[in-house]
């Protein structure tokens, strides 16, 4: 039986600004019946639609400014592009094969948001990693 993957295409916002933007291209019937509904939910990162599943990444490509630059929607701000294959925890019952490729642009906006964020304080940080992980996009 052949396999057909699905893309899935977020953008991460923090008021209005992107921050990264990601391309996920997974098989679906690689992931348990949960983590599929939960990826139905185009707000939610791909990351986060995972959450309680454990996987490994391996890493293909991390390209720094100005390499990560390319012509497409976020060819201007792009400081870091990373590009990965995700496969099931060691030990899980599934074959040690990619449920996953992931690419991840990051933007200026990350730079300057994280930086704000560290000069703040440890419970700045907290809350703001708080905030973030309830709102979604």
């Amino acid at each position: 039986m052949r396999e057909t993957p699905l893309l899935r295409h977020v953008r991460l916002m923090h008021r209005g600004t992107c921050l990264s933007e990601a391309w996920n291209c997974y098989f679906p019937t690689r992931l348990p019946p949960q983590i599929q509904r939960r990826l139905s939910d185009p707000t939610l990162p791909f990351g986060r639609a995972l959450g309680p599943t454990a996987f490994r990444r391996q890493r293909l490509t991390s390209l720094p400014f100005p390499e990560a630059r390319a012509p497409d929607t976020l060819a201007a701000d792009c400081v870091l592009q990373h590009q990965a294959l995700l496969f099931p925890r060691a030990g899980s019952e599934a074959k040690e094969r990619p449920f996953a490729c992931v690419l991840e642009r990051y933007t200026q906006a990350t730079l300057q948001y994280f930086r704000a964020a560290f000069q703040c304080g440890a419970d700045f940080r907290q809350s703001l990693f708080q905030a973030e992980s309830a709102g979604g996009t």
